[in-house]
C-alpha cells in the first residue's frame, strides 16, 4: 500500500539532507587521505587513510594543531605553501616528503573558514616514471652512439624516432625535418610497395630484410640494406617497426662492377674459345 501524497519523500528531503554516517564511510572508504582543518590549523576531521598516513588516531587528532601534532614540517618550504592556501583561500597542488623517502601529492583547497587536504602515496608511481626517464635516457644513448641509422616508424608507415645517423642518411637538418611524417618520401617510388608490405608484416609479428634506394632531401641516391623487426611495449603489444638501414652503396657499387667484369670475361672467354675454331679471327668481330 502506498503512501499518502503528504507522507511521501520529497526529493528536498530526499537529496538534500546528507547522511553524515554514510559520507563518513564512504570516505573511511576512499584510498585518500583526507583531512580537515579549522582557521587556527586544528584537526576537525580525519579518514582512516590520514589515520595510518600520520601514525595517529582520529581521537587523539580531533582538536590538536597541525604544528603541534608534526613540528617537523615548521620551518619547511611545505609550511610555507600551506600558509599560502589559508591565507589567499586558493586550491593548490603540492608534493611532499614523509618519511622513508616516500612522496605524496597533496591537493589543498579552503573548506569553510580552514582548509581541507587530500594527500595520495605516489611513491611508486614516481619510481615508476624515474625508472622510465632513466631508460629512456639509456635508450637515447644507445641510439645516438649506434653508428647506424635507426628509424622506428608507426603502422601508418610516419616516423616516431631517429638517431643522429639517420638525420644525416635522410638529409635533414633536425628532427623536426622528420619525426611525424611519412618514411615514404624519402624511398624511391619503385621501392615504397615494398617497404609499406615490410612494415604491415612487422606489425603482425615478423622481422625481414630488404635492399631498397633512398633519397635524402638533397637530392643524394643510397643503395641500403634495411633491416626491420618489431618493437614490444611491456605489454607484449607491438608499438613500432624498428629497422636499421645500413648504407651499402659503395658496396653494391663494387658487387655491380665484379658482376659487369666478370660478363667481359665470359664474353672473352666466348670469344677465344670461337677463335680456337676458327682460324678467321676477324670474321668474329665484324
Amino acid at each position: 500500500m502506498s503512501l499518502p501524497a503528504k507522507d511521501q519523500p520529497t526529493l528536498e528531503t530526499r537529496y538534500t539532507e546528507p547522511d553524515a554516517t554514510r559520507l563518513s564511510a564512504l570516505v573511511d572508504a576512499g584510498p585518500e587521505a583526507v583531512a580537515i582543518l579549522d582557521t587556527d590549523w586544528r584537526y576537525v576531521y580525519v579518514n582512516i587513510a590520514f589515520e595510518r598516513l600520520i601514525n595517529h588516531d582520529a581521537e587523539t587528532l580531533t582538536g590538536q594543531s597541525l604544528w603541534d601534532v608534526s613540528p617537523v614540517l615548521l620551518g619547511t618550504p611545505f609550511e610555507q605553501e600551506l600558509r599560502e592556501v589559508m591565507r589567499q583561500r586558493r586550491p593548490a597542488r603540492l608534493e611532499f616528503q614523509g618519511r622513508e623517502g616516500r612522496s605524496y601529492d597533496i591537493h589543498s583547497m579552503p573548506f569553510g573558514d580552514g582548509m581541507a587536504f587530500f594527500a595520495r602515496d605516489i611513491t611508486d608511481l614516481r619510481r615508476a616514471t624515474e625508472e622510465l626517464r632513466h631508460n629512456e635516457q639509456r635508450f637515447r644513448a644507445i641510439l645516438n652512439t649506434e653508428p647506424g641509422c635507426v628509424i622506428l616508424v608507426d603502422q601508418q608507415g610516419r616516423v616516431l624516432d631517429t638517431n643522429p645517423a639517420g638525420l644525416e642518411l635522410l638529409e635533414v637538418d633536425g628532427y623536426e625535418d622528420v619525426l611525424g611524417r611519412p618514411i615514404a618520401p624519402f624511398i624511391a617510388e619503385q621501392d615504397r610497395a615494398l617497404v609499406q608490405s615490410l612494415t604491415d608484416r612487422v606489425f603482425q609479428g615478423e622481422s625481414a630484410t630488404l635492399a631498397i634506394e633512398i633519397i635524402g632531401c638533397r637530392g643524394m641516391r643510397r643503395r641500403v640494406e634495411h633491416r626491420a623487426a618489431p618493437l614490444r611495449n611491456t605489454s607484449g603489444e607491438i608499438v613500432a617497426a624498428l629497422s636499421i638501414t645500413t648504407d651499402v652503396t659503395a658496396r653494391h657499387e663494387v658487387e655491380a662492377t665484379l658482376r659487369r667484369r666478370a660478363l667481359q670475361h665470359a664474353v672473352l672467354a666466348s670469344l677465344g674459345a670461337l677463335a680456337l675454331r676458327d682460324a678467321d679471327v676477324d670474321d668474329l668481330t665484324r
